[in-house]
């Protein structure tokens, strides 16, 4: 049986399927500090500090922005970022559901 499960931490949403072979992440949004993602971002990090995280390789002085969309090429997912006055307040991740 196909089910959807949805898991809210504080102000973050979390939603997964499940079925009888595979449980896979399907949405998330996170916008509380309690939660790190891949690289240990979290809410209230530094774009900068982010950037690093998310490409090791970038020597590039890094421009005020308001959103950054982050793409997954190998296997299309999606995360987007979102910040004010420099710190990240929000954060979506729409994966891949092909």
């Amino acid at each position: 049986m196909d089910t959807i499960h949805h898991l809210s931490n504080g102000q973050s949403d979390f939603s997964f399927y499940f079925d009888s072979t595979k449980a896979m992440l399907i949405d998330a949004i996170v916008m509380d500090n309690s939660i790190k993602i891949k690289g240990d971002i979290k809410i209230g990090d530094s774009y900068e500090k982010i950037l690093k995280s998310l490409d090791s390789n970038r020597n590039t002085k890094v421009k005020s922005f308001q959103i950054l969309i982050y793409n997954n090429y190998e296997a299309p997912n999606q995360l987007i970022l979102e910040f004010k006055d420099e710190k990240l307040v929000s954060l979506r991740y729409n994966p891949y559901r092909g």
